[in-house]
C-alpha cells in the first residue's frame, strides 16, 4: 500500500542543500518581461550549484520586488527545453511516459537535492508527487513558496509539453495553496489541464494507461550515455570531490618532471580544456593558479631540507630551466631560493612540513587553507 511521507529537515540540513544555478535563469527572464531569449545550458549546467537558502532568499526578494503573485508561472513559461541541462535530455529520451517520470525522480537531485519525486499507481490512475521537506519551504514566505511550486509544476510542463505531456490525456495539476481569484496565468502556462488547489503536496495525476505510451524522442542509446554522465555527476556532487582537488591530485601524481598542460589534465578527466577551465573558474580558480600554488607550496617544503638540490628541485616542480624556478620563487616570496633557505636554517622563518610521503606529494588537502 502506497504511503506518502513528508520528511522534516533540520535547519542545518537545509543550510547544506543546493539547487542548480540554471533554475534562476527563467526568473530573471520573467522579471525582464520575458524579453530575454532562453538558452540551452548543456549537460554540465547541473554542476553549477548554489545554496538552497540563498536561492530561496533571492526568490523571496524577486517576488517582493515584482509584487506579482504569478511570477512563478511566468518564469515557468520562460523555461525552454534544455534550459536546466542534462535532466531535460534524460526525460525526453526516455522510452515511455512512466520511464520519463522515473528518470526525473532518479536524477532530480542534480537540480534540487531537497526534492523527492514519488509515483503512486493504481489500476486506473497514476499520481506523481513532488515532496519537499517541511523545513525548506518554511525558510521563505507564503508568496515565495507559491512561486516555487508554480515554477516547478509549470516549468516541467512547459519544458516537456512536446516530449512527454503530448502523450498524456486528462491531466490534473495539484497545487498546495488555495485557489486564486484569477486563473488566467495558470491557463496561459498549463492550457486546458484540470487545476486542483489546497492539496497537501503538489502533483500531476493522469490515467495510468498513459504510463506505457512511448515518447516521440525516445533514444535508448543516447539515454544510456546520458545516464552514465548523470551518475558521474551525482557521485561528484555527493562526495564533494571538487574540480580543484581533482586537478591538484593529477598534478601531484604526474609520472614525469614536465608539468602537465591544461589540455593534458582535461584529457585525463575526459573533458575538453574549455569545460575544465569553466569548472575551475566556477570554483574560484584557474589552472595557472593551481600550478603556481602546487609549485610554491612544495618549493618551500624542499627548501626546508638541510641541503636542497636546486637543479633537481626545479625539475621536480616542472621547470625546464633552473632560472625559471628562481624567478618564480622570488615573485612568490620576494627572496631567492638560497636566501629563503638560509633564513629558514637560521630560524628567522618557520615552516610546517606538508603531510605526504609521496615523491610528488598531493597538496589538495591543504588547498582550502591557502
Amino acid at each position: 500500500m502506497f504511503r506518502l511521507v513528508i520528511p522534516e529537515r533540520g535547519a542545518k540540513a537545509v543550510e547544506q542543500a543546493h539547487f542548480s544555478e540554471a533554475l534562476q535563469g527563467p526568473f530573471a527572464d520573467a522579471l525582464a518581461g520575458g524579453g530575454r531569449p532562453a538558452t540551452e545550458q548543456g549537460v554540465d549546467s547541473c554542476e553549477r550549484q548554489v545554496s538552497a537558502l540563498a536561492a530561496l532568499q533571492r526568490l523571496q526578494s524577486s517576488v517582493e520586488a515584482s509584487n506579482d503573485p504569478a511570477l512563478g508561472l511566468k518564469a515557468a513559461r520562460c523555461q525552454a527545453f534544455g534550459q536546466i541541462g542534462i535532466i531535460d535530455y534524460l526525460v525526453a529520451t526516455s522510452a515511455t511516459v512512466g520511464h520519463a517520470f522515473d528518470t526525473l525522480a532518479r536524477y532530480s537531485n542534480l537540480v534540487n537535492d531537497t526534492l523527492r519525486i514519488e509515483r503512486e499507481t493504481t489500476d486506473e490512475l497514476a499520481t506523481i508527487y513532488f515532496v519537499q521537506p517541511i523545513g525548506v519551504m518554511q525558510s521563505c514566505q507564503a508568496q515565495a513558496a507559491r512561486a516555487a511550486w508554480d515554477f516547478l509544476l509549470g516549468g516541467i510542463y512547459s519544458s516537456h509539453r512536446a516530449t512527454v505531456f503530448c502523450r498524456i490525456q486528462a491531466l490534473e495539476c495539484w497545487f498546495p495553496y488555495p485557489a486564486p481569484d484569477n486563473l488566467e496565468e495558470h491557463r496561459k502556462t498549463l492550457g486546458e489541464t484540470t487545476l486542483r488547489f489546497s492539496n497537501l503536496v503538489p502533483a500531476y495525476r493522469f490515467p495510468a494507461v498513459c504510463l506505457k505510451r512511448s515518447l516521440p524522442r525516445a533514444d535508448p542509446k543516447l539515454h544510456d550515455m546520458l545516464c552514465q554522465h548523470a551518475e558521474r555527476t551525482q557521485a561528484w556532487l555527493a562526495h564533494g570531490d571538487r574540480m580543484i582537488e581533482r586537478v591538484l591530485k593529477l598534478i601531484a601524481r604526474r609520472s614525469e618532471p614536465r608539468m602537465p598542460s591544461l589540455e593534458d589534465v582535461a584529457a585525463q578527466l575526459d573533458m575538453s580544456p574549455r569545460t575544465l577551465g569553466r569548472r575551475l573558474e566556477f570554483e574560484g580558480a584557474t589552472y595557472t593558479d593551481l600550478v603556481a600554488t602546487w609549485r610554491k607550496r612544495w618549493a618551500v617544503h624542499y627548501l626546508s631540507q638541510p641541503s636542497p638540490n636546486l637543479k633537481a628541485m626545479s625539475e621536480q616542480l616542472g621547470y625546464s630551466h633552473q632560472v625559471g624556478f628562481h624567478r618564480a620563487f622570488k615573485r612568490w616570496t620576494g627572496q631567492t631560493p638560497l636566501a629563503y633557505h638560509r633564513r629558514l636554517r637560521e630560524g628567522v622563518l618557520s615552516h610546517a612540513r606538508p603531510t605526504s610521503t609521496h615523491r610528488y606529494p598531493n597538496p589538495s588537502a591543504q588547498w582550502r587553507s591557502l
